[in-house]
């Protein structure tokens, strides 16, 4: 995975433009396309395909749990857009 470097004063501007997005628990509210959306019943096998695919990218499975139930109903796009966006560095 990649990281992005950036200094401490454009850090601050990037927080407090971010600021009116977030939710009160703190991250980014997120809007995902229509073709994100599963089609279809949601089916244990579909569930358990976006975990294994997240955890493969390294992420943890508290992580991967946390963006799955924000994500409920969207396939595995929304879910890894959904850490990328709201975990810290």
């Amino acid at each position: 995975a990649g990281v992005v470097i950036i200094k401490p004063a454009a850090e601050q501007k990037l927080d407090s433009a971010l600021a009116p997005l977030r939710d009160e628990e703190g991250f980014v509210r997120m809007t995902f396309p229509r073709s994100w959306r599963f089609k279809g019943k949601l089916t244990y096998p579909r569930l358990e395909t976006i975990y294994a695919a997240l955890e493969v990218l390294n992420f943890k499975g508290h992580q991967v749990r946390w963006a799955m139930q924000k994500t409920l109903g969207y396939d595995q796009r929304a879910a890894l857009e959904m850490l990328l966006v709201n975990l810290p560095k």
